[in-house]
């Protein structure tokens, strides 16, 4: 009996075990066969993502874990319908997303995977959705994504989830005063605003300092911040280069407030770019490399096996981008393949209608197709991240 077999023998059962990826049902589906209907044929799946631009470092490490994934789903190493690829680079611009949405829209693809950023893939969905698409959300983290898509699910925590996390975390330090530091548009606000309903009022909010989407040159901004004087400094730029910047910067000026970054905003390329900067700050996380289970090690074992030859996953460590980005792809063959049809409505349905189990553990999802997450802690040690002790 193969390790697919095996997963199907288990949710007979109630028991969610499996070695690649196998769904059990936790209620109806709208599975079942359609005109479309995948069983055996190679699916047209779009991937845009932000390979050039200031987003180029997490855009190339998603490119690399959907290639990973289908690697592996060529080689039946995952379970899952197998699917070609088309890759077009959106150059971290949300006109060029729009743009390629529409080139592969009217190739007559309507399955799309990943995204880096919040405004390339709000650029994307008005055209995604006019041909009654499906998109898996990306990276990103915005309530718009879901609220916006005609057909979406999303792994990665929101807007929501992280900011719980972080207030609570806050609450944990005991401060008394925190500060924030984002980039301008719908993420940055959502990190501040979101955090800064949830805190209670004995933490007082003393500034936001918001720079442009991007920014690297952010010596200014933490002069501020420095003499803001907070007891935290909670910051919120998406992609690396802007992380890898408030990082060294806040060390560089030796800002005495405690370095706090959004939740999933260290990332192990992060780490490894800040290097020594990096020591010691803390972030949260909803996958970890030190997740013990199956899907996980799997993740591992292809990653060190197909990652050599995708220029995308080269000096790229595998972390959190990676992983999502694997596990959108590997989630969405094994959607297609479990409903047998290709019909976006239906794959989306058949996804938040099950339980998975994925790298980052059993993931469920709401109705509006957002994944349940748990988040991990932890921290910088020597550009590489570690468990927080």
């Amino acid at each position: 009996m193969n390790a697919f077999h095996k997963g199907i023998a288990a949710c007979a059962i109630g028991v969610l075990t499996l070695v690649g990826l196998t769904a059990c049902s936790r209620g109806d589906s709208s599975s079942g066969s359609s005109s479309g209907s995948a069983q055996g044929a190679s699916v047209d799946v779009g991937v845009i993502e932000d390979q050039t631009g200031t987003a180029a470092t997490a855009g190339q490490e998603n490119v690399c874990g959907i290639e990973i994934a289908n690697d592996a789903l060529a080689a039946g190493e995952l379970a899952g319908s197998p699917v070609t690829l088309h890759v077009e680079d959106s150059q971290t611009t949300p006109a060029v997303a729009a743009q390629a949405a529409t080139k592969l829209t009217g190739q007559g693809i309507k399955l799309f995977v990943g995204g880096t950023g919040t405004n390339t893939l709000l650029a994307q969905i008005p055209i995604i959705n006019s041909v009654d698409g499906l998109t898996t959300g990306g990276v990103t983290k915005s309530t718009q994504i879901l609220s916006e898509a005609k057909n979406g699910f999303r792994l990665n925590g929101d807007t929501g989830q992280d900011s719980q996390t972080i207030a609570d975390y806050l609450k944990q330090l005991g401060v008394k005063t925190v500060a924030f530091l984002v980039e301008e548009g719908t993420f940055g606000s959502g990190v501040s605003s979101g955090i800064s309903a949830l805190l209670p009022s004995s933490i007082q909010v003393v500034d936001t300092v918001t720079v442009p989407i991007g920014e690297t040159d952010l010596t200014s901004a933490v002069t501020q911040l420095k003499t803001d004087d907070p007891d935290a400094i909670v910051w919120g730029l998406s992609g690396t280069a802007g992380p890898v910047a408030i990082i060294r910067e806040l060390k560089q000026q030796d800002v005495r407030g405690q370095d706090v970054p959004g939740a999933g905003l260290l990332s192990g390329s992060v780490a490894q770019a800040a290097g020594s900067a990096a020591d010691g700050v803390v972030g949260f996380e909803v996958w970890s490399p030190t997740t013990q289970n199956d899907a996980n090690t799997a993740l591992a074992q292809q990653f060190a096996k197909y990652g050599p030859k995708h220029p995308e996953c080269q000096g790229k460590p595998l972390d959190k981008q990676v992983a999502l980005s694997y596990s959108q792809l590997a989630l969405l063959a094994a959607a297609i393949e479990k409903s047998g049809s290709t019909d976006p409505a239906i794959v989306r349905q058949t996804v938040v209608s099950n339980s998975w189990d994925l790298p980052q553990g059993t993931v469920t999802f709401d109705d509006s197709g957002q994944a349940q997450v748990k988040y991990t802690q932890y921290t910088a040690e020597d550009g590489k991240l570690v468990p927080a002790k």
